[in-house]
């Protein structure tokens, strides 16, 4: 009676887990010269490109580095044919990276670059991507089949996510600190 016990739980550790992942939007702008910002994402996580737009024309692009490929991309911009005239024929060029969204599985680096030498803050780049990560990370979890051997499962708390002690369970409320609570299962024979 115990194993279905032990699976029940794991199932709804990760179920309630999978729950909690959602994905994240980050916002980056290019506001002055010379600028990079990075973001990486890991082997569990997608990042999809949802606005890549620059003001000042093509004067910013995205470098993806992935499994040891290069893919640069650059944005969308508003511009005009007849020599600085704003007044027709102008229109909206398309990111090189091709219709939007563009999406990158991890593990994975992209930078977001300016390229331009004279980047007024008027004159922003702007990336908005969402970084969504799968269910749960594959590598950090335990499946206990039957008679396969077992896991040692801890709950541990920490006050400031590096160092980490033995915790028990219970109800934690009224605390003095901040607290940090996880779960670490270690696989054994």
């Amino acid at each position: 009676m115990k194993p279905p016990v032990k699976s029940f739980c794991f199932a709804f550790i990760f179920a309630l887990s999978s729950r909690i992942a959602e994905a994240r939007f980050i916002t980056s702008m290019l506001t002055t010269t010379n600028q990079t910002n990075q973001i990486t994402i890991e082997a569990y996580e997608t990042l999809k490109v949802v606005t890549f737009f620059d003001y000042a024309g093509p004067q910013s692009r995205i470098v993806v580095i992935k499994d040891e490929a290069v893919i640069r991309g650059g944005p969308a911009y508003y511009g005009c044919s007849s020599g600085g005239n704003t007044v027709s024929p102008c229109q909206i060029y398309p990111s090189s990276l091709g219709p939007l969204p563009f999406v990158v599985t991890g593990p994975a680096t992209i930078s977001f670059e300016s390229l331009s030498a004279s980047r007024a803050g008027t004159a922003a780049s702007v990336l908005t991507v969402e970084i969504t990560p799968e269910a749960y990370p594959p590598d950090r979890s335990i499946t206990l089949a039957p008679d396969t051997g077992g896991a040692e499962v801890t709950l541990e708390s920490s006050t400031n996510l590096m160092n980490w002690i033995t915790a028990t369970n219970g109800i934690y409320s009224n605390l003095s600190d901040d607290q940090f609570l996880r779960i670490k299962a270690k696989r054994s024979p």
